[in-house]
């Protein structure tokens, strides 16, 4: 099986997303060869240095570290955008994915980041952006807009010069179908409703509908409706029509214009309108009768004209024609005439379009005559010079929008097409007919199908009479040669019938919708990514109508009110609920604003109780985004986000500037940044006071600050400044002197980085701080000097002292030492100190001294023996203290050393003292038991011989004998180990207390078990002390808890805590307890609070324990009160731990 960990070594290598890898203080550690290409620089050149070198922007950086890189951050794993620079110098937008490294121990160890150049992404999105401008402008230039209509709930949206039609000032609106057939004629309503309902029962067929509409200033205007279904229920039954609105006003009145125009020109050639001309060959002169006489000028009077008056007003550029044509057919070339030419009316001075029809007459065998007829086609020429440029203007205008028409032979199965799949199909010419199956198998496979099931259906269209057929709409791909996919939209419909009924003919548009399919594929995936960064950024959206008080919200607000994550609609009023019922006004207050007409936008920020994280700041803002038809605010649309982690970051940020200034005000500390181009110093604080007199802050050239430097100063001022300018050393630090403005020379240090440069990396900021060190500077001159003193009085006083360092190592002896034990300096510096003690005292500090001093920082009279120069043995007490650096590490060890060579006799003979008295006390303990025992004997032997024969008071008397040997007895026991403890050593190793104490219950079993008493024994640590007295102190303690008890079962706790100093245990009960007024006296000798009769014992228990306790250098103590039960203290100095183990 693959390993884990080749596996994703193998992921981050080959990942082709760049991936960085940062410490907790963002030092670049790792990049990946996505990483490489991406920045420019190779993983070499980075490691090491901080994150912010691919970072464009230095205060983005220090921002995110704050806000997603501090180890208090909640979230492990965060998402942004960010700025960076490549080595180039080239800027881009990054998409940022960060998750924290979390160790073993759950603590942060860096940052894993992932990031994606999005530029592209972003600079698409603004086109998008831009692209839906331009439809809206073209939608209202041409003015037309559009529409969606759910066919269910009877609502639609609309979008361009409808809204404005119905007076909305919205750009999209939201209206419902009886609010837009209510603007309709009356005469048009119903054929629009059905045109509505037949989409319901023919979901194929297109919407088309023509109906006057009144405007919202009352003028009736023709507009025409196009549409289709475009959305399905899950049943299949259509659900939503979406499509265009369009004034046709101008088309339609057009259209009855031309229809007027057509009419008049039937009219006019039935009537031969323009006159009618008659020629006899064999005379020049012409008859013309009607309408032409005027056109020619030619007056009542005269009823023949001469044929050059009408030659002569007739359009230079068809004058020679006409003259050609007629000279034909009066020499008979031609039998007939029919020539277009254009002449000057003489009534108006306009050139007027004739067209002149005739043919030669034989009247006779010999006099043939040319005759006909003139007809005024001037409106038809104009007609079909505007037809011409309308069909140009059609064509341009499908050229530019990539439209065209087909028309499509439904018997011979062919089609004629134009537009822009000429070029796609390389038919070669528009119109060009070809075969329905070629255009067919020019589709995409998988869209194959769709045109076939189009062709079947166009072939089973039924006849629909005068109305006309059902627009059918199909989409489909076609590939070109070069591979790409042009998205087409076919519209289409049958046009024709046979006289049995079927189709013969149909015709339509197609139009490319490739960009507007990628649109829309680009659309859903923005919306996608909307949403994912409203999520990322815990941001939600909502829409509020103001009428109905319902919110239409996204997930991140749905879970704040305890929905699940995914877009809901809910009560206005529910949002409200959870506002800080303090903070609730002002969102009150902006909704009525807006419902008010007094403002377009809410932005406002309050408390919020959030189901999922209680009480948060939320910051909601939005604006008007629909309007009812009398213009009031209708809808509210705008996001929320939850600020809590801003405003409290805010707030720390303002306490840290507050915390800075007074910082700055409180100390001799100044801050200050040096513009280089500008050669200008900014300094903060006491310092601009001190130095300058102008306050707080002063803004000065560089070079007035280099002249308040101490000329012995200047230079090494001058060389550190030059090095950080030209970018050699970015960091330094220097002290040096400056002259105050009363004069006096001041000692500052200096402490400054360079924080900006420009692309070729020239020092523009360098910024910094710096302090008044002065005091510190006098104060540190002072202790040199007093150090210096220290040293000659440390050397020069009469008494043995040493320093070692940490390691062992002789630092410094005294001149007395030296001289005590004949060595010179060089031959003891820089030596162990165990090196001049003898075996026995080498051991004791290696095994004991020196690892109790580490421990508690000192010792106190410590034998050794040292051995001098000369071989010679002297005897000393020595008492240490250690010194530690502020991290608790130990730095040195100071000693006192004291000569006891003197002491040592005495000190034999004392011991020899002592073992005399400890011999006398042995004696005396056997002497004096011995004639007890024999008491306590024969008293027992005469109550067993004599028990008949004795009365009641002897037999008692007997006992009190017994009884009274035998307590004699235990105080004798008592008296001489209390004797012995003061007199014998002391035997100190680790004791285990936790197994000391098992002991101890054991030895107690039976007098636990007797009063069925509850022990709760807790870790117990392992100290030095001396084992024996330690199993004294506890058994007392212990015994005493279950022999003072009250009428309840006693429960006994054993507890021990650790403070820097020593361990302390305590034993607590739930007895009989103790008046306060005799803590002190439990603990003398022989002094007892209850009779024997009582409790038994001799009150000598708590002195031993006592005394136990003191040969440690510790102490006891009891806290108790009567009926209270009580707790007995003791501690012992923490002068051994077993891990502590380090060398001499």
């Amino acid at each position: 099986m693959t390993n884990s960990k080749d596996m994703l070594r193998t992921l981050y290598r080959s990942s082709p997303a760049a991936i960085i890898v940062i410490d907790n203080a963002r030092q670049l550690t790792a990049l990946n060869p996505a990483a490489e290409q991406l920045f420019g620089h190779q993983e070499a050149e980075l490691i090491g240095t901080s994150a912010q070198t691919l970072h464009a922007d230095p205060r983005e950086f220090d921002q995110l570290g704050q806000t997603h890189f501090s180890r208090a951050a909640a979230e492990t794993t965060c998402s942004y955008t960010a700025r960076y620079r490549s080595k180039s110098g080239r800027v881009f937008d990054g998409e940022t994915v960060a998750s924290a490294v979390i160790s073993a121990s759950g603590e942060r160890d860096g940052h894993v980041c992932i990031i994606r150049d999005v530029t592209a992404e972003l600079s698409l999105q603004a086109k998008l952006e831009a692209s839906d401008i331009q439809l809206r402008v073209a939608l209202s230039s041409a003015n037309e807009g559009t529409f969606s209509l759910n066919l269910v709930s009877g609502l639609g949206s609309t979008r361009g010069f409808i809204n404005e039609f119905l007076g909305i000032k919205s750009a999209d609106a939201t209206i419902s179908l009886t609010r837009w057939t209510e603007a309709l004629h009356e005469a048009d309503r119903a054929e629009f409703l059905d045109a509505i309902d037949r989409l319901r029962t023919q979901p194929t067929a297109g919407l088309e509908s023509v109906y006057r509409a009144r405007r919202t200033d009352g003028v009736w205007r023709w507009l025409e409706t196009r549409g289709r279904v475009s959305e399905f229920a899950r049943d299949g039954t259509p659900l939503r029509i979406s499509g265009i609105i369009a004034d046709v006003t101008e088309r339609r009145a057009l259209e009855v214009k031309l229809a007027e125009r057509e009419q008049q020109l039937e009219n006019a050639i039935a009537a031969g309108s323009a006159g009618i001309w008659e020629i006899d060959p064999a005379n020049p002169d012409v008859v013309v009768i009607g309408p032409i006489r005027e056109m020619l000028g030619v007056p009542d009077e005269l009823e023949k004209i001469d044929r050059e008056t009408w030659l002569s007003q007739i359009h230079p550029d068809h004058r020679e024609a006409f003259t050609t044509a007629t000279n034909r057919l009066l020499s008979g070339e031609t039998n007939s005439l029919d020539i277009e030419y254009r002449l000057r009316d003489a009534r108006s001075g306009q050139w007027i379009w004739l067209r002149a029809s005739g043919q030669r007459i034989q009247q006779d065998k010999h006099r043939p005559i040319v005759a006909g007829v003139l007809t005024d086609i001037t409106e038809q020429k104009a007609l079909a010079e505007r037809l011409t440029r309308n069909e140009h203007m059609v064509r341009e205008a499908m050229a530019s929008v990539r439209d065209g028409v087909w028309s499509a032979d439904l018997k011979r199965e062919t089609v004629r097409i134009s537009g822009f799949l000429v070029d796609l199909l390389k038919i070669g010419t528009p119109n060009e007919e070809m075969p329905i199956k070629d255009w067919l198998a020019s589709r995409l496979f998988a869209d194959s199908h769709r045109g076939a099931e189009r062709l079947v259906n166009l072939k089973q269209t039924p006849m629909t009479g005068d109305k006309p057929g059902e627009i059918n709409t199909v989409e489909y791909r076609m590939v070109n040669d070069d591979g790409e996919v042009t998205w087409v939209r076919s519209r289409g419909r049958v046009i024709e019938w046979d006289e049995n009924g079927k189709p013969l003919r149909a015709a339509g548009t197609h139009s490319d919708i490739t960009e507007e399919k990628r649109l829309q594929t680009e659309l859903e995936r923005r919306d996608i990514q909307f949403r994912d960064a409203l999520a990322a950024t815990n941001e939600g959206a909502w829409r509020i109508n103001l009428k109905t008080r319902i919110s239409d919200v996204t997930a991140v607000i749905s879970e704040m009110v305890g929905l699940p994550p995914r877009d809901a609609r809910i009560a206005r009023d529910e949002l409200i609920s959870r506002i800080h019922p303090e903070d609730r006004p002002i969102a009150e207050a902006a909704f009525a604003s807006l419902i008010s007409g007094g403002a377009e936008t809410v932005d406002y920020t309050v408390r919020f109780h959030s189901q999922k994280a209680g009480w948060i700041h939320i910051h909601s803002r939005g604006r008007v985004s629909g309007r009812d038809p009398q213009g009031n605010p209708l809808v509210v649309s705008g996001f929320l986000s939850d600020v809590t982690e801003r405003l409290e970051t805010s707030q720390r940020l303002q306490e840290r500037e507050d915390q800075l200034t007074d910082a700055i005000r409180a100390t001799a500390l100044g801050i200050f940044r040096i513009d280089i181009d500008r050669s200008e110093l900014w300094v903060r604080g006491n310092v601009a006071e001190e130095l300058f007199g102008s306050g707080a802050e002063a803004r000065i050239p560089t070079q007035a600050w280099l002249d308040k430097v101490h000329p012995d100063d200047l230079e090494t001022v001058t060389n550190v400044t030059t090095a950080m300018f030209r970018g050699t050393d970015p960091v330094a630090v220097i002290d040096y002197r400056m002259r105050s403005r009363e004069g006096q020379w001041i000692w500052y240090q200096v402490s400054g980085r360079v924080v900006e440069a420009d692309d070729k990396g020239r020092v523009r900021n360098i910024s910094g701080v710096i302090w008044n060190i002065d005091p510190q500077k006098r104060l540190n001159d002072a202790l040199l000097e007093e150090r210096q003193r220290y040293e000659a009085i440390y050397r020069a006083t009469p008494a043995m002292m040493h320093t070692i360092n940490a390691d062992g190592t002789i630092r410094e002896v005294s001149d007395f030492w030296l001289s005590s034990l004949g060595y010179s300096r060089e031959e003891v510096v820089g030596h162990k100190s165990t090196e001049f003690l003898d075996p026995e005292s080498c051991q004791r500090a290696v095994e004991s001294s020196l690892p109790e001093l580490f421990q508690s920082g000192r010792n106190t009279d410590i034998p050794y023996r040292f051995v001098r120069k000369d071989g010679t043995r002297l005897d000393v007490l020595l008492s240490s203290f250690l010194e530690r650096n502020p991290a608790g590490e130990p730095l040195q060890s100071y000693a006192v050393i004291t000569d006891v060579t003197p002491l040592r006799a005495a000190y034999a003979q004392l011991e020899r003292t002592n073992a005399e008295l400890d011999r006398f006390a042995t004696v005396a303990s056997h002497d004096l038991q011995e004639p007890l025992r024999k008491v306590a004997a024969f008293a027992g032997l005469l109550r067993r011989r004599y028990t008949g024969q004795l009365d009641e008071e002897g037999r008692r008397s007997l006992d009190y004998l017994v009884d009274a040997a035998q307590r004699m007895q235990r105080l004798i026991d008592d008296l001489l180990a209390y004797s012995r403890m003061s007199s014998q050593a002391l035997r100190l190793q680790p004791v285990d207390l936790a197994a000391l104490m098992a002991d101890v219950v054991d030895q107690l079993g039976a007098a636990i078990s007797e009063s069925g008493a509850q022990l709760d024994i807790a870790a117990l640590p392992t100290v030095r002390a001396d084992p024996l007295l330690m199993r004294q102190v506890l058994q007392n303690l212990v015994s005493n808890a279950i022999k003072y008890r009250g009428t309840e079962t006693p429960r006994i706790e054993i507890r021990a805590h650790c403070d820097p100093e020593a361990w302390t245990v305590s034993v607590t009960d739930n007895g009989i307890g103790i008046d306060p007024k005799f803590f002190e006296k439990i603990f003398a000798p022989f002094q007892r609070l209850h009779s024997r009769e009582a409790y038994s014992g001799t009150g000598i228990g708590l002195a031993i324990v006592r005394q136990a306790v003191e040969r440690h250098n510790g102490r006891i103590w009891v806290e108790s009160a009567e009926r209270q039960g009580s707790r007995f203290c003791f501690s012992i100095p923490t002068h051994y731990r077993p891990d502590d183990n380090r060398a001499a």
